[in-house]
Order: C-alpha cells, then structure tokens, then sequence
C-alpha cells in the first residue's frame, strides 16, 4: 500500500502514539545508559550538556537539543563536567491505518523516525511546552485529561515534522555549529581539531570553516585560542594556580608557548597581567572597599558630579561613570577591565554579559560593610589588609562612642535623609541606625517607628521627632531651604545638622563613608559651647 511522504517523513497515513515519557537526570561526570526496546526513544534536553554516545557515533547533547535513540539500540548518556543534566525520555508507538478494514496495525518494520539520523533538532519554547505539559499529565486518570494529551503528542510529531521540513529546505546547518561552540568552551582542557568540529556538526571541513567565520567572524582556531586565553584569565583572577596547572587546564601543554600565546592575544605576559590588573566594581559603594583594601579601581560608578572629599585626592585618575540605578555595559566595555566585582542580588541578570567583558564575581548581599569587605578580600587576596581595616574601625569605635557620650550628655539624636519622596527618617534596625544607635550609643527619639527600620515623614512633620538633634543629609536644598544650626520650632526645638550628601551617602555602607561621618559627628557634637 503507497503512503503519502513528506521530505522523506510519514505525514498521513502514519498515527504516533506516546507510550511513556520519563524524566533522567544525570550529575557531573555521570553517565546513564540507555537501551530502546522495541519503540524509539525520543530525548529532549532540558537542561545541561553532554554526549550521547550509541552504536550510531557521538553525537553532542545541549540544552534544547531533541536527538533519536532507535527501536533496540543500546545508548550512553554522559554529562561531561556541566551541572546537572536533565532530558525527557519519550517512548512511542508507530501504527499504520488500513483503509479498507479501518483498522490500525503497528508498524513494526522499519518504524518511522521523527528525528532523521543527521538531523539536528532545537525545542522550541513552544516544543517545550508541550513536552512539560504531556510530563505533567503523564499518570492523569481524568479521561478528558488524557484525550487533551494525546492531541498535544500529534501537535509535538507535526512541529518536528516541520522544523526538519524547514531545515531540508532552508539547508542550514548552522544550529549544528551553533552546538559546536558550546563543545569548544566545555572541552578546552583537551586536543580539539576542526576536523572533529566538521564531524561532530555532520558537514565537511570547508563548509564549517566558512560557516563558522561566518556566525564568529573567526576561523575556528583562532576562535578556540580565544576561549583558551578568556579561561586563562578567569584562572589567573581567581584561582590562584600555577601558570604551568593553569596553561595545562586551557588546553596548552607547554607553559611557554601559553604564555606567548597569552601575550599575543593579551599585550601582557599572564605574570605582568596579574600585576597590572584592571579592577571595576559595578556599586558605588565597591570602589571604597577596593581602594581600603590597596586597590585603585580604572573607573567607579558614582551618583554625584565629582566623587566624595575623603576620595578625590586618591581618585584623581579614576574615570567617573554616572551611576542612576542602571550602569551602561557600553561604558563598562570602554574602560576595559581585566576584573568585574558585581552584585549578586542587583546584577544577578546582567552576569553573562559582564562575563563577555571580563572575569566577573558577584559578591553576596549582606548586611554590615565589614562581611562585604572580607568578601571583597577574598577575591583580592586581601584578607589581612581588610582584618587591619576592622580592627582600626574598631577602635576608632570605642574613642567616638567615649567622645560622644560625654559630648550629647544625653540628647537625642535622629538621622534624616531627604528625598523627593520626603523624609527618611533611620530607626535602630537600618544598617544607618545601627551604627548610631548600637554602635556609637546615641539615643533615639522615644518615638515607636524608630525602633524599626524607620518611617517616611513629610517635612513639615519632623518636628514630630521630638529630638534634641537632626542630623540632615540632602543634595538638594531646595528641598530643605534653610541654614545650617537653624532651630525648627513647631511645638519642640530641634537643631539641625545639614551634612555632605556625597561624603555621607554610603555611610553604614563602607568603611570610608563610615569613618568620615563618625568623624564629622565628633566635630558636631564635640565642638559645641
């Protein structure tokens, strides 16, 4: 009996039937195996890379890849090194309509592939769909439910259909060597040639060099140096390994000819790299924990038009880069850093593209400048520097809280920052009022919000407070509009202390900050008549 053929794939006569589908998970380093029984299998890669090796050769598994294992073919899935790799596992049926008795007969020689042998196949976010959804209602018992299901499993057969029919028709093998530069970058400690790329793609060598230079702008090789010199880079900021260890986990098994090739790519020998590093820190409080630590950074992200008093003699060739919340990758990329400290809990989005620029470290959110300085620390190979830090800070501590104590005599003490939005007034749980309040011991306002975190006031509401002493941060003043020590009499007299806006904005935030406004308050408080 003929049957209608589509680019070589059944279309009409043919009903595909999902017997099973099962979700493999396999660790670092792990490896599965894998044997069809008399119905092919259907992989879908979920997550992760690897290989899968069978009796047809190996073949390269990456995230989103479908790939075949056919009817009693003994397979091996291995995740070489990448995090966890996950993949769907589909068994199904094929069976042949009978137009004249109107049944249906399995098919049981030569079954129709849904995956051609040299195809290359990509799940689509709508494929993926789909195959989450039948993973979803594998087991249901609702008969409406498994209907829906199995409409949804002929919906998967025709989308593959089609993505090969375009494929066929398109004749683009690109996907294929899409696939091969992820090879590259999770085998760079081995022996690669562009003939084993050709292979693993399925097209000759010519037609992937052109291909290749096409999708990178570089040949392969050159293109693989560079993943190897990028790597390197990453080691030497980070690792703290030998050059010899380090040129052997790149892929160069001569340390020398590393370092000719580091220098022809780099400008620098690995050595006078890690001695001329280029350092940048993506938050504007990053520079000053940098710089305490014996840092200079190439350029810091700042909100203000010129950086604070107690940095702008050590900063005078440090590139400003106007800070509002977003940072430009642009002008990230211009000042062309060699080492990238980023937020974890802010930048956490944006960390593959300032990979691409540089070796890249989020830092951890925390609480007290001092854990983000032993952080920062340990990247920097600094730790000893950032203990003399603390401990100073320490110290400095106890001769302001002795100082102060004598100096207020009791008073109480508000710290105010005004915004657009109004008043921020700091209570003893903020990282601010902390400092003043547990950590100086100066005594707040007998006022409920302020032994949170704070509260939001309109200004003409401050006198609220009831406090001795406003310390007033403000950038603008056209938002506050008086003097310096002028009294705010609305029911209870409070005199104002306007302060720096720059010089107090990380304060709480980094040691430098810190100690200039523990200073500062020394001189207000102390210094009265």
């Amino acid at each position: 009996m003929g049957r209608q053929i589509t680019n070589k794939l059944p279309f009409r006569d043919l009903f595909f039937v999902m017997q099973d589908i099962q979700y493999l998970t396999a660790a670092a380093g792990e490896q599965l195996k894998v044997a069809a029984g008399a119905e092919p299998l259907l992989l879908i890669v979920e997550a992760g890379n690897g290989l899968l090796q069978s009796e047809q050769g190996e073949k390269l598994l990456a995230q989103h890849m479908i790939q075949m294992i056919r009817p009693r073919e003994q397979a091996r899935i291995i995740n070489d090194g990448q995090p966890t790799l996950g993949c769907f596992m589909i068994t199904y049926k094929v069976y042949q309509a009978e137009k004249q008795s109107h049944l249906n007969s399995q098919l049981d020689n030569e079954p129709s592939d849904l995956v051609e042998r040299n195809s290359v196949l990509e799940a689509t976010d709508s494929i993926q769909d789909m195959v989450r959804s039948l993973f979803r209602a594998a087991n249901t018992v609702d008969e409406q439910e498994a209907i829906a299901n199995r409409f949804i499993f002929q919906k998967l057969v025709f989308a593959l259909t089609e993505q090969q029919r375009f494929q066929k028709e398109s004749k683009n093998p690109r996907l294929a060597v899409k696939r091969t530069l992820q090879y590259m970058e999770r085998h760079l400690d081995e022996a690669i040639s562009v003939e084993q790329l050709a292979r693993l793609a399925n097209i000759s060598r010519r037609w992937y060099t052109v291909l290749f230079k096409e999708m990178t702008g570089e040949n392969p090789l050159d293109y693989l140096i560079g993943l190897r010199i990028r790597k390197a880079k990453d080691l030497l900021n980070l690792s703290g390994d030998s050059f010899h260890i380090i040129a052997r986990r790149v892929g160069f098994e001569d340390e020398h000819y590393f370092s000719r090739r580091f220098k022809q790519k780099v400008g620098l020998s690995p050595r006078y790299y890690l001695q001329q590093r280029r350092h940048f820190g993506t938050r504007v409080t990053y520079p000053e924990l940098m710089h305490v630590l014996g840092v200079t950074p190439i350029a810091a992200p700042t909100p203000h038009q010129e950086f604070p008093y107690y940095l702008q003699a050590s900063f005078g060739g440090v590139e400003k880069l106007h800070y509002n919340k977003i940072l430009s990758l642009d002008k990230i990329r211009s000042s062309k850093p060699d080492l990238i400290v980023a937020s974890e809990w802010q930048d956490q989005a944006i960390y593959e593209e300032l990979s691409r620029i540089a070796t890249t470290v989020l830092l951890p959110s925390r609480e007290d400048w001092r854990d983000e300085l032993r952080d920062m620390a340990e990247i920097l190979g600094k730790r000893s520097e950032a203990n003399a830090v603390i401990e100073r800070f320490s110290v400095k501590l106890d001769q302001a809280r002795e100082t102060l104590y004598f100096a207020v005599k009791g008073e109480t003490v508000v710290y105010v920052r005004l915004t657009f939005e109004g008043a921020v007034v700091f209570g003893e749980k903020s990282s601010r009022g902390r400092i003043l309040y547990s950590e100086l011991g100066l005594k707040p306002p007998d006022i409920s919000a302020l032994s949170q975190a704070g509260i939001i006031l309109p200004l003409d509401r401050l006198s609220e407070l009831k406090a001795d002493h406003i310390i007033l941060q403000t950038d603008n003043k056209k938002l506050w509009g008086r003097t310096n020590g002028e009294r705010l009499t609305i029911g209870r007299e409070s005199r104002i202390h306007q302060v720096g806006h720059a010089e107090w904005y990380n304060f709480s935030f980094s040691p430098l900050a810190t100690h200039f406004a523990v200073d500062e308050m020394i001189q207000i408080f102390a210094a009265r008549k």
